[in-house]
């Protein structure tokens, strides 16, 4: 499973740093669309952010698009491992399922606001192709996971 962090473990040490790069990369695309906007960001202000060469850019990304599509899929998939979480963890009230779920998803956004600003406000302007999948899967996951397994 992928994750912000990065899914090396310590014992891998070249595929480690190189998880590690690229979880920075993305977290600094992420905070540079934010300050830029996502037409503006350059693949140059992106790497100098994440203190990566550009070269450590293009090991793990075509592109610009690619790298904020990747940053989009794994924020969503972040937030709905966390939501899913609290949903399992929660009495089996529908209520109190919506309000776990809210409230992890809140907690998620308070941990990586760059992030999930990117997730909801920036994905337009990247075009068709990530608007197309982050918000009408994520829509889908997010009413699955509250509806919960059957108890």
């Amino acid at each position: 499973m992928r994750t912000l962090a990065g899914n090396a473990t310590a014992g891998e040490p070249t595929a480690f740093v190189a998880s590690h790069q690229r979880s920075r990369i993305l977290r600094a695309l992420a905070e540079e669309v934010g300050v830029s906007g996502y037409r503006r960001t350059t693949v140059a202000a992106i790497v100098k952010r994440a203190g990566v060469a550009r070269s450590s850019f293009y090991d793990s990304f075509a592109n610009k698009e690619e790298c904020f599509l990747a940053a989009c899929e794994l924020t969503g998939e972040e937030a709905m491992r966390r939501v899913e979480a609290a949903v399992l963890e929660a009495p089996p009230s529908w209520a109190r399922r919506v309000r776990d779920a809210i409230g992890a998803f809140l907690a998620f956004a308070t941990a990586e606001p760059a992030l999930v600003r990117l997730f909801f406000l920036d994905v337009p302007a990247a075009g068709p192709t990530s608007t197309s999948r982050s918000g009408n899967e994520m829509r889908l996951e997010a009413t699955t996971a509250l509806m919960g397994p059957s108890r």
